[in-house]
């Protein structure tokens, strides 16, 4: 099962064909199917999005907290440059960026999810229309 701890473009590769996949034998059940796994991945956009404000929110206090440090801990003031090159050079600040970016990472990957289950419900419709359209032709 798919949790957002383990959204990588492998596991999503691995899944699109199961969850993505039409064919005239199963329209009726990708149809009833459809709004429970568009959820599903809502959901876990939702929480990809909570992570990455939480991450970001703590970047931004890691490197406050960083900037005050270097400040109080020398006499001499602190070009903008020289600022950057200490944050930069923080590791704390480094394993802060790079959860930032795993989250963003997973953010963007369940929104492409997204996108390609909006438009496997417009393919739904579109058959199940034509399907309509096809009976009446024959009754």
């Amino acid at each position: 099962m798919i949790s957002i701890e383990n959204v990588d473009f492998e596991t999503i590769k691995n899944l699109i064909p199961q969850i993505l996949e039409l064919d005239e034998g199963n329209i009726d059940t990708k149809l009833r199917e459809q709004p429970s796994i568009y959820t599903l991945f809502a959901a876990m956009h939702a929480e990809a999005i909570h992570a990455q404000t939480k991450f970001d929110l703590l970047l931004e206090e890691t490197i406050a907290r960083k900037q005050i440090a270097a400040k109080v801990s020398t006499t001499k003031k602190l070009t903008v440059a020289d600022m950057d090159a200490i944050i930069g050079c923080d590791e704390e600040v480094k394993d802060c960026r790079k959860d930032s970016a795993e989250a963003t990472y997973k953010v963007n990957l369940l929104k492409g999810v997204l996108r390609g289950l909006e438009h496997q419900k417009d393919c739904l419709i579109q058959i199940s229309a034509n399907k309509r359209k096809e009976k009446d032709l024959y009754t």
